[in-house]
């Protein structure tokens, strides 16, 4: 599985993790049928995110993806990815998604992004 390529200046890391939700949509590009799945924002940006959830996905064995739900704002995010990663730290499974979003959505994310750094809930790195 490949590392992270990312190429932007830098990510948004929240000062308490976000909570979410995740369903997986995708196994080797075969369209699943999954529940929705706890996790956490650990940091962002607008080409990704990385997770922190109780579940191994077998993201090592497979290209998983999946759709994660969050709300920041007034209105709730539906961001389509891919799992480029994962890590096992202090009990959790912590994974890295490369969303898969339109240019209208990179750029209600920059301004939703821009608005919590203004809010003091997450902080740029």
């Amino acid at each position: 599985m490949d590392k992270s390529r990312r190429k932007e200046p830098f990510r948004y890391v929240f000062h308490t993790p976000e909570p979410c939700t995740f369903q997986i949509n995708r196994i080797n590009n075969q369209p699943v049928d999954s529940k929705r799945a706890p996790a956490e924002i650990l940091n962002l940006s607008r080409s990704g995110c990385n997770i922190a959830t109780s579940l191994k996905l077998g993201a090592g064995e497979h290209v998983i993806g999946v759709m994660l739900y969050v709300q920041f704002g007034e209105a709730p995010w539906e961001v389509q990815g891919i799992i480029r990663w994962h890590a096992y730290e202090e009990g959790l499974h912590r994974y890295g998604i490369q969303f898969e979003a339109s240019d209208a959505l990179r750029e209600r994310m920059s301004i939703e992004l821009r608005q919590l750094a203004a809010s003091q809930r997450i902080v740029a790195q």
